[in-house]
Order: structure tokens, then C-alpha cells, then sequence
């Protein structure tokens, strides 16, 4: 079984209880170019950034999975985290 690759994760963040949650970075793949991040809301990116700098830890292998892992990178943004303003979708064009 072939996965399909994660190339588009937008980072989403809840400002308040009574609106939906607002998109503020957008993490992309592409083989030839690798990982990039578009920060949407410069003011509320800096998470985004972080994690794009130094890595995002997976909870299911233990360890800090850098920008640099491409696809396995991208797939551990989507691992359930503790997080509990932000979010990360999938958004991989079809």
C-alpha cells in the first residue's frame, strides 16, 4: 500500500471560545524543494516558526522530527498533541 504523501498541513489556532479557529501558518512539501512555511498571521505565526526552525516532537516515537525529514516531518505535525489552541489539518490538494 502506497500512502499518499502530507504536502499541505495549515496550522490552525482558536482565538476564542465563540469563533471557529483562524488559520495562521501553512507547512508545504515538495520533493524537490522540501518543507516551506508561509506564516498567514505574523502576530500569532511565531509557534509555526518554532516548530519549523527546531523541529516538532513525536509522541509516538519519542523524538524531535525536523523540517529537514520532509514527509516525516509533515506526518508528525498530524500526531494528537497537547495543544490545546492549535491544530493542524490536512489540507493535501487531492
Amino acid at each position: 500500500m502506497n500512502e499518499k504523501p502530507v504536502t499541505r498541513v495549515v496550522m490552525y489556532m482558536r482565538v476564542s471560545a465563540s469563533r471557529e479557529p483562524v488559520p495562521i501558518a501553512e507547512f508545504r512539501w515538495a520533493p524537490e524543494a522540501g518543507v516551506s512555511l508561509a506564516q498567514l498571521d505574523p502576530k500569532r505565526g511565531d509557534l509555526a516558526r518554532e516548530i519549523y526552525d527546531h523541529g516538532i516532537e513525536s509522541p509516538s516515537s519519542g523524538r524531535f522530527v525536523p523540517a529537514s525529514d520532509g514527509p516525516a516531518f509533515m506526518r508528525t505535525l498530524l500526531e494528537p498533541t497537547r495543544l490545546t489552541y492549535y491544530g493542524f489539518v490536512d489540507e493535501t490538494d487531492n
